[in-house]
């Protein structure tokens, strides 16, 4: 719980700063961001609604190999869990792939904002609480 306010908190702090941070510090400090929020979201453990879903797909595919990843519906995300599962990542490389890819979705919009750190503290409850933890 204390790693979400800290996600929520440093951002709606720096926002609110008459101070904005230009350059090497401004480029890091969204780094940090972005990795701290990718892996907040991608290395959950039984939380989303769809959660006993995705395990079961990720095992089946691993058991059944390339073939059952390319057979279903989600080409691109089967071919992922198999990926992710000849590397011997488990389901939580598969979520934290996914989360990094949403994340930085997320920071390309934010960034075009007129205030990219309000537009971040704005979006992070619902897309990180529940669209990110979610769902896949």
């Amino acid at each position: 719980m204390i790693s979400y306010w800290l996600l929520y908190l440093a951002p709606a702090l720096a926002s609110l700063s008459p101070f904005k941070c230009r350059g090497a510090v401004n480029v890091t400090g969204w780094v940090i961001l972005i990795c701290m929020t990718g892996c907040f979201i991608g290395l959950r453990h039984n939380i989303g609604g769809d959660w006993d879903n995705y395990l079961y797909l990720f095992f089946k595919i691993e058991e059944l190999g390339l073939s059952e990843a390319l057979e279903g519906r989600s080409k691109g995300y089967g071919l992922l869990n198999w990926v992710i599962a000849e590397l011997g990542f488990g389901i939580h490389g598969v979520n934290l792939v996914c989360a990094v890819i949403g994340v930085v979705c997320l920071w390309g919009f934010c960034r075009r904002q007129k205030d990219p750190l309000l537009a971040w503290v704005i979006f992070l409850p619902y897309l990180v609480l529940v669209v990110g933890m979610g769902y896949t």
